[in-house]
């Protein structure tokens, strides 16, 4: 069908969809020829209504083509969390159905207790960890505790790295190097991080004594915005709330990954959304843009304290 053809059935399929202009036109002329024509164009564009595709005249609204690519995407980067976000944005959309069913396989494959670290560091001592996620009871962490007797502290840019601590001399924070569920072993951070809501997030520190320190604790929304790290040297605008993300061509997880090696994407703030106790912020080291969430979604949680 050519391009004129498919112009004029649009055209004339929104004044008969609209009935206003259409009705209007035909009210100001009384005449019988003008009725005649009337009644000959409805009657064409009714016959083509049932002898043409309607999709290749009407597409599907720019909402249908949306979901589309956002269940793509979603598709993509399979987890809990991309599920949830698309049940949040699309309540009543076409693959609810399919977003809990995964939803549900997430939660029976992957309960939250039981998260063991073990690791063989020289100078360690094992304690046990208690990581408290609330509402469903506690799980033990074997940690593996780095010493910090002496001053073999190694820099990397601004970084002061030794075993699992990483001092950051800009902001004077100390930071765990793997997240909550991992361990760190020989030079790397070793397991998988484990999920949390937010909620859970925010009890995550509770009894935990790492590295002779128990003063850790969920890091605000600035102080994990500080770790992000754009390779390209660019940075972009990403909203009108003054929010940014990496530019260019940049490598992901925009972190140093020298420092904070295995780090994976959805990291969880301490920081509410001031506008609604229903979110949290969150930070995204796939692109390096904060950004606020439903605090139940599962994200990651990398403990900080503040640096003697």
């Amino acid at each position: 069908m050519s391009a004129f053809i498919l112009t004029v059935l649009k055209l004339l399929g929104s004044i008969v969809s609209g009935g206003l202009l259409f009705q209007a036109f035909v009210s100001s002329h009384h005449s019988k020829p003008v009725t005649k024509i009337a009644g000959v164009v409805v009657s064409l564009i009714t016959l083509l209504m049932f002898v043409v595709d309607l999709k290749d005249i009407f597409p599907d609204d720019e909402a249908d083509k949306t979901e589309q690519i956002y269940w793509e995407s979603v598709e993509k980067h399979p987890n809990a969390a991309s599920y949830r976000a698309y049940l949040n944005q699309y309540p009543d959309g076409k693959f609810v159905t399919l977003a809990r069913t995964q939803i549900a396989g997430y939660a029976k494959a992957m309960p939250i207790a039981e998260v063991k670290q073990t690791a063989s560091l020289p100078e360690k001592t094992k304690t046990p960890i208690v990581v408290e996620n609330e509402g469903q009871g506690a799980h033990s962490l074997n940690a593996a505790q780095p010493s910090t007797s002496s001053d073999n502290w190694q820099m990397i840019a601004h970084y002061q790295i030794k075993d699992g601590l990483v001092k950051d001399t800009k902001t004077g924070l100390m930071w765990m190097r793997c997240s909550l569920g991992q361990y760190w072993q020989g030079s790397d951070c070793l397991g998988n991080a484990a999920n949390y809501t937010w909620d859970q997030a925010m009890n995550s520190p509770k009894q935990v004594d790492y590295a002779g320190y128990n003063d850790w604790r969920v890091p605000t929304r600035e102080e994990l915005k500080t770790l992000v790290y754009c390779s390209s040297g660019k940075t972009q605008s990403v909203s009108d709330e003054g929010l940014s993300a990496c530019a260019g061509d940049y490598a992901s997880p925009t972190i140093v990954k020298a420092v904070f090696p295995e780090t994976p994407a959805w990291f969880w703030s301490s920081s509410p959304y001031a506008n609604s106790s229903s979110y949290a912020w969150y930070v995204f080291f796939g692109y390096g843009y904060d950004d606020w969430s439903y605090k139940y979604n599962d994200y990651q949680v990398r403990l900080v304290r503040n640096g003697q």
